[in-house]
């Protein structure tokens, strides 16, 4: 008891000691010691680890606690209210019972909660994005040293001496006294697991030594706690990060307002609240309900952002940030000759490099570039008019805004350019290097998709909006938090398989790389795949050595395409291994693993075989009980890479894709009862029942999304309107905003980024593992990295 007591101060003091003064952190909940796990964890080798080619088994532990860190980070923000007056970022519980009393729909207080639970990690994580980009553009590019120059276009001709991957050969060092807080940590990781953005990114800022280095596991593993897994880095991190960035080590601690600088004067500055949803608003309003509060929140985190500037008097909303966006990257083309985002990665997503056979001024990707810079690109910076705005008379700048010349939208910019596209055939053919043609090649309508995606739905500088991709992945640690393989007792074991698996998973992909079809990991897979991507320079080696293409990991995938392929890789992996793929009896694999068996009586013998060991490798099911009991069968389809879509037409694809579900659902469960295993599957009655969804069907309370049965087609649901852009919906129909340039794609311009030949459709929302030799779409509605 006094060992445990002794814990528990020790947890206290470093709390204590690394919050602000006016925000204490609450007493940690007790966690009862397991010796035998806390030294197993404590034995974990990754400092000799860093040069191999595949993840670890103690790689993917370390990876375990961190997603238990996270899983609490979140928990404690969510659940935070009443530490300081106001509560966290104005966001009061008292809101939910103010909005209970108003609510003319049935919705209980604890309902509310949970939508002012979600607002409030909304937030959090838009700051945390937002310190993320001070932290990667301050001190770890200090980290880097003399060796940040941009990229520039003669970089990548064949005379220049740059090469990016011997750049990332000699990775910096990053110790345990220059680790970021945690809320910084989960950006970057989340970042990391959209590999070929990472790349890029780090390879138009000058920072191939930090790519190279990957996560820093043992640093990281060194600073969190194996009992309740909680995050301490050293005093000296946290001075080191307060005195570079001028940010508090806790994110709550920072100011509720961030300042803006005027994109269209460019000289007044302007201060705007992180969010105004908050408790005094609310309670002077006439707002019935919380979803019109979020709604119309004007906030830089909120749904409906917006403020006026005092000194140009231009309204400022998402859209103008990232027109500015796309203007200052265009100023740098034509200016310092800096590539555009989304041109510096060929189709198999290795960086582009001219030669002898294909000097830069023929190489497709590069074409963007070539076309801005024959002229095009002073013409659409002619007709932007953001830097021709003229402040010095209001008269003037009335008159201007009058007529409409300050910025179109994004949309205006893809306009603009497939307008001047079709009125400048010469500047077009000057581009091509042709004489006579103007029509584009797939590979050019693909490069300005690329260019063009790194715009919709995203103004920061990065390839995609971390918050989306930060909110997305926070499906994945719930899931990996709720599995809990840190404290098995067969954890070493649990590893090793999945290891296994993932290579094998990796193999499906080199064998089949030239056909039209999208690898889906299990959970477990997911683990080992997510751990080998945070080490980059090793998974780039790995993927291209064996499969010849640097395999993408996109995180927006229309449901349908996702449960298309697990069908798919369930089958390929139980066809080459002999071994089920996802061992779990939900009403989902069960229909998936029928849909392996032959349609002709006598045939799939082998099939039979395989699914009948799995069988009878599993205990039975407990009566009534509405989940199987087995551990194994924890081991689902990873599903939280799925996004849903508001399309009429793919509604009806994905209905008709679950009644084909049930009907297989139908005969797998005809099949057990006949042969006696039965009791090994959830019961059918239950077939129709969400398997964890709250009240509300949003991703709540205690961070369960909502999967039913038919998963994926449950995607993780949001209350979009909590967040400035919703993060798990998208248009996927071709045409649509965010989809391509008008002209520059077809329909079968597919999925963005992975191994193989693809055939999706246009826009089909990005691809994880996607076998796409285009690599790809844009993404649909949004997805800024998409593509890829």
């Amino acid at each position: 008891m006094l060992e445990k007591l002794k814990i528990s101060e020790k947890i206290l003091h470093k709390r204590s000691s690394s919050s602000c003064s006016t925000l204490p952190s609450p007493p940690p909940p007790y966690v009862a010691s397991e010796p035998e796990v806390a030294l197993r964890l404590d034995q974990l080798r990754l400092d000799d680890q860093v040069q191999e080619m595949k993840p670890s088994r103690d790689q993917c532990v370390a990876h375990l606690k961190l997603l238990k860190a996270f899983a609490g980070l979140r928990a404690d923000v969510v659940h935070r209210d009443g530490v300081r007056r106001g509560g966290v970022f104005g966001i009061t519980d008292i809101m939910a019972t103010v909005a209970e009393k108003r609510s003319r729909q049935p919705r209980t207080r604890q309902a509310y909660l949970r939508d002012l639970e979600e607002k409030r990690w909304a937030v959090y994580v838009a700051r945390a994005t937002d310190r993320f980009e001070q932290w990667f553009f301050g001190p770890v590019k200090e980290l880097v040293g003399g060796t940040t120059e941009r990229l520039k276009m003669s970089d990548l001709d064949r005379d220049s001496s740059y090469d990016a991957l011997h750049l990332a050969s000699n990775p910096v060092v990053m110790t345990s006294d220059q680790l970021p807080p945690l809320d910084v940590l989960m950006v970057w990781h989340a970042y990391m697991l959209n590999p070929r953005d990472y790349l890029e990114d780090c390879m138009r800022y000058g920072m191939m030594r930090v790519w190279g280095m990957g996560m820093p596991w043992a640093a990281i593993d060194a600073c969190i706690e194996n009992v309740d897994f909680s995050y301490h880095p050293t005093e000296q991190a946290q001075h080191s990060f307060e005195n570079s960035t001028n940010l508090s080590w806790d994110n709550l601690c920072d100011p509720l307002t961030k300042t803006l600088k005027c994109p269209a004067c460019n000289s007044s500055s302007f201060t705007i609240p992180w969010t105004s949803c908050v408790f005094e608003k609310f309670q002077s309003s006439t707002n019935d309900d919380l979803v019109t509060l979020f709604a119309t929140g004007y906030g830089y985190a909120d749904a409906n952002f917006r403020q006026t500037c005092s000194g140009c008097f231009v309204t400022i909303d998402p859209s103008r940030l990232r027109v500015t966006k796309f203007r200052r990257d265009l100023e740098d083309l034509l200016e310092k000759n800096y590539p555009m985002p989304g041109t510096v990665l060929n189709l198999v997503g290795t960086p582009t490099r001219a030669s002898k056979r294909r000097p830069l001024e023929r190489m497709a990707t590069m074409f963007p570039n070539r076309l801005l810079l024959g002229g095009l690109g002073s013409q659409l910076l002619d007709q932007i008019r953001a830097n021709k705005l003229d402040t010095s008379d209001p008269q003037v700048v009335k008159q201007q805004l009058d007529q409409k010349i300050v910025w179109p939208s994004i949309s205006g910019v893809r306009s603009l350019l497939e307008l001047e596209i079709w009125r400048k055939p010469l500047t077009v053919r000057k581009a091509k290097r042709s004489v006579f043609s103007t029509q584009l090649t797939r590979e050019e309508k693909i490069a300005i998709r690329r260019m063009m995606s790194r715009y919709w739905e995203n103004s920061s500088p990065f390839a995609l909006d971390l918050s989306g991709a930060v909110i997305r992945q926070g499906v994945f640690v719930d899931k990996m938090n709720q599995i809990d393989w840190v404290h098995s007792p067969m954890l070493a074991t649990t590893m090793n398989r999945l290891l296994i698996k993932y290579e094998r998973f990796m193999q499906i992909m080199a064998t089949h790389k030239n056909q039209h079809r999208m690898a889906v990991p299990t959970l477990d897979v997911d683990l080992a795949w997510h751990t080998h991507q945070h080490s980059p320079r090793q998974y780039y080696q790995y993927t291209v050595t064996k499969t010849g293409k640097f395999v993408d990991h996109n995180d927006k995938i229309a449901e349908n395409k996702l449960s298309d392929g697990f069908e798919w890789t369930s089958k390929i992996y139980q066809k080459m291994y002999k071994e089920v793929y996802s061992q779990c009896t939900c009403p989902y694999c069960e229909s998936v693993r029928e849909s392996h068996r032959s349609p002709f009586p006598g045939t799939g013998t082998s099939t039979d075989a395989v699914q009948s060991r799995f069988y009878t490798s599993l205990p039975p099911q407990q009566p009534g009980s509405p989940k199987p009991d087995a551990p194994q069968s924890k081991i689902h389809i990873s599903s939280h890479h799925a996004v849903s879509s508001p399309d009429v037409y793919l509604e009806r694809l994905q209905s008709a894709r679950r009644d084909k579900l049930k009907a297989n659902y139908d005969r797998a469960f005809q099949r057990a009862v006949k042969h006696g295993h039965v009791d090994k599957l959830r019961s059918k009655n239950s077939i129709d029942l969400p398997a964890c969804a709250d009240d509300d069907g949003h991703y709540g309370h205690d961070g369960h999304d909502r999967e039913d049965d038919w998963a994926p087609y449950a995607a993780a649901s949001f209350l979009t309107v909590a967040y400035p852009v919703p993060p798990t919906s998208v248009s996927l129909l071709p045409g649509a905003p965010g989809n391509c340039v008008a002209g520059t794609c077809g329909g079968s311009v597919a999925t963005g980024g992975c191994v193989g030949g693809c055939s999706a459709g246009a826009g089909s929302g990005g691809g994880m593992g996607v076998f796409a030799d285009d690599g790809g779409g844009c993404g649909g509605g949004g997805c800024g990295g998409c593509g890829g």
